[in-house]
């Protein structure tokens, strides 16, 4: 059976290598070719040093210009048009004998026998060293190269399986206006966001499964159907506590035993009535318009998918001009070079101050707050807002 490392067969990761390096423009390759030319340019060194005194000093660096080319040609042929190498490979053949056939005189004294000899077994020695180290030093290029293709493999299509799953939502109804989006980090992680109408009312929740990667999109893909049959199932309005409670019975025969998933589900009724559960996610922020301050929804319950549970549902109602926000710890956890993480302070100011603003808007000006804070975040940054427009 096939090596399936880092969750790719690498059997069919071999093809994958071939694509790879074909596709990898030499503007990213130009440190591989410098080690290649003149790894294998000192064979010309070796050539001068065989023949004692018999070429001149830009015949010997034409030796070692014709040896490094020729390395760095094999290799492009071999990685990028195999179809090229016999061509490579006879056009090497036909400047070195061009080269050995031209005639010399000698240019040095001669050495003694003992000397002679010496110099050639240590020539020799030198070439055979260099030649075995250029081959295995090549094995190992393409190893690697099987091994990134399998991770570019595996990131590419987390990549596709995330857009698939997590679209930018805009929801839009008589009584509430939601806006939720996901930017994804360059790990990939788990973060979900959705939202759906369940009867009269909005269902809507931010799930964070743990680890990053295709096991991630993965389990993060079967909470989304998962949520979704329910919601089917249900016909109507959406029991965000009877919801936690099915998911946490069904994730643990799906994943991994260490994987859970973090949720924080809301159902909002026409009449700002808010019914609410948290298995594990950070709180839910309540910006209250009239006094225009953020209280925290917050229930201690277990992760989804690690132990036995059961989730109760709270309760809370919204005005007009109210806004819940819930987010991932991609953005609460972003930190500075100073270790200084982006936290939940900066980020209820911001809604504050920009909660008469398009929910886009807001959003917006949360995710530019936290790259210029940590430009390169290491975890999905995830932001769902909905707004009570009564």
């Amino acid at each position: 059976m096939a090596s399936t490392k880092f969750g790719v067969n690498l059997k069919g990761a071999r093809h994958s290598e071939n694509v790879y390096w074909s596709r990898l423009p030499a503007r990213r390759m130009w440190k591989l070719l410098v080690a290649l030319f003149f790894s294998m340019g000192t064979m010309g060194f070796f050539v001068d040093l065989i023949g004692w005194g018999l070429l001149s000093i830009p015949e010997a660096l034409g030796w070692v210009t014709l040896c490094g080319a020729f390395s760095v040609a094999i290799f492009l042929a071999a990685t990028k048009h195999r179809k090229l190498i016999p061509v490579v490979v006879i056009a090497y053949v036909i400047c070195t004998f061009s080269l050995a056939s031209r005639p010399h005189r000698p240019r040095l004294p001669a050495l003694a026998r003992a000397a002679r000899v010496r110099i050639t077994f240590d020539d020799i020695g030198l070439m055979a060293s260099a030649l075995i180290g250029y081959i295995f030093f090549n094995a190992f290029v393409r190893s690697e190269g099987a091994e990134m293709a399998a991770l570019q493999t595996e990131l590419a299509l987390a990549h596709r399986l995330q857009e698939m799953l997590v679209p930018t939502l805009e929801l839009s109804t008589d009584n509430f206006e939601l806006f939720a989006k996901t930017i994804p980090s360059e790990k990939v992680g788990g973060d979900l966001v959705d939202a759906f109408e369940s009867g009269l009312s909005i269902t809507t929740y931010v799930a964070d499964v743990s680890g990053h990667g295709i096991a991630a999109g993965t389990l993060m893909g079967m909470i989304k159907m998962g949520v979704r049959l329910y919601a089917t199932q249900a016909g109507g309005e959406v029991d965000p506590g009877s919801l936690m409670d099915a998911l946490n019975r069904a994730l643990p025969s799906v994943k991994e035993p260490n994987m859970f998933a973090t949720v924080a589900c809301i159902t909002a009724r026409p009449g700002g009535q808010v019914a609410f559960s948290i298995a594990g996610h950070g709180p839910i922020l309540h910006y209250c318009s009239c006094t225009r301050s953020i209280s925290h929804l917050h229930l201690a319950q277990f992760p989804l998918g690690l132990f036995p549970s059961t989730y109760v549902p709270e309760s809370t109602r919204m005005s007009r001009g109210d806004v819940l926000a819930i987010c991932t710890d991609g953005i609460l956890e972003a930190e500075n070079r100073a270790g200084v993480e982006f936290g939940s302070a900066e980020l209820e100011k911001i809604v504050i101050e920009n909660a008469q603003e398009q929910l886009s808007t807001m959003f917006a000006r949360v995710a530019a707050a936290v790259y210029r804070h940590c430009p390169k975040p290491e975890d999905d940054c995830s932001l769902l807002l909905l707004r009570y427009r009564g």
